[in-house]
């Protein structure tokens, strides 16, 4: 089973469309990004683990969904956020 570590260190590298190469967050070791959702115009943004390198030969997966996007401002952010996410 991961660790709280390994849960950690997943849930900042489902931060991949917002980062630079250079502060993204590895990955654990013997983990592998296995799936991985573009960003939509709603800012959804999500990723999927497996300790295998595929989903088949993997025995644990891990789900993890990025947050709120920032890095585009407030305007931005309720525009996409607000709007899609909360407003049926």
């Amino acid at each position: 089973m991961a660790t709280a570590l390994e849960y950690a260190l997943m849930a900042g590298a489902s931060y991949i469309s917002n980062r630079d190469l250079r502060n993204q967050i590895p990955l654990p070791v013997n983990w592998y990004r296995i799936s991985y959702a573009q960003p939509r115009p709603s800012g959804f943004e999500a990723a999927a683990f497996g300790n295998g390198t595929t989903l088949a030969n993997s025995n644990e997966i891990v789900i993890s969904f990025a947050g709120t996007d920032f890095s585009k401002g407030i305007a931005s952010l309720f525009n996409s956020d607000f709007w899609n996410g909360n407003i049926p």
